[in-house]
Parts: structure tokens; C-alpha cells; sequence
């Protein structure tokens, strides 16, 4: 269990994100739109999504519904421009496990990983 999948429409941030998750041992995927996110889903069985929102093709909304049908024990982060509460909780509810407004701490991002890596809550 090792698998990340990076989906985000800011490529620097994207590669930033998917660098430090590489130093810290883990194989990744990353894409930039949710048609390739669907299909990267399909074709890498990630045991984590870390997903933006506002992404082409397909919502992040509409990926993390796909990724969670295919994979329902899936691990999902959120990373995102601020959202109103409401929106967060009907995320929290679809089966996103937390959520991080951006501009976010990316070695707090990592740690929570790795925490969440080594309590073997993601499967």
C-alpha cells in the first residue's frame, strides 16, 4: 500500500506534491483533469487520491464519486481553494477522509500521510 494519485491543474504544485511524496517512498501517478484522473483510476489502482476540485473534464466532485465506486476503500484527500462548510461536509460524507485549503502546509500534508500510511488506515 503505496500508491498515490496526484490530480491537479496547477502543474508546479503538482509536481511539487508528487516529488516529495517520491522522496518519501511512495509510487505515484499525477494528472492534471479528470478524464485522465478516471482512466489513471482504472489503470493504477491508487490506495490514496489527493484531488483539487475545480479541474477539467470531470469535476473533482465527479472523480472522487468514480474513484470510490471503483474503489471504496479508497483514502481521499481534498486540496483546494476555500470552501464554504457546508460543501466540506457534503465531501466528508461522499467518503473524503480530510481537506486542505490552499495555500496548505506541504510538510504537514506529507506527515498526515505518512501517519495515515503507517496506522494502516489506508488499505
Amino acid at each position: 500500500m503505496n500508491k498515490v494519485l496526484i490530480v491537479e491543474q496547477e502543474p508546479i504544485l503538482m509536481a511539487i506534491v508528487e516529488k516529495r511524496l517520491l522522496a518519501e517512498g511512495w509510487e505515484t501517478a499525477a494528472c492534471g483533469d479528470g478524464k485522465t484522473a478516471r482512466e489513471l483510476i482504472d489503470s493504477f489502482q491508487p490506495d490514496m487520491l489527493i484531488t483539487n476540485l475545480l479541474i477539467p473534464f470531470y469535476s473533482g466532485k465527479e472523480v472522487i464519486a468514480y474513484a470510490l465506486e471503483k474503489l471504496p476503500k479508497l483514502f481521499i484527500i481534498i486540496v483546494a481553494l476555500f470552501q464554504q462548510e457546508d460543501a466540506k461536509e457534503e465531501h466528508l460524507e461522499m467518503g473524503v477522509h480530510t481537506y486542505y485549503s490552499k495555500p496548505f502546509d506541504l510538510e504537514e500534508l506529507v506527515a498526515f500521510i505518512q501517519v495515515q500510511k503507517t496506522s494502516s488506515s489506508i488499505h
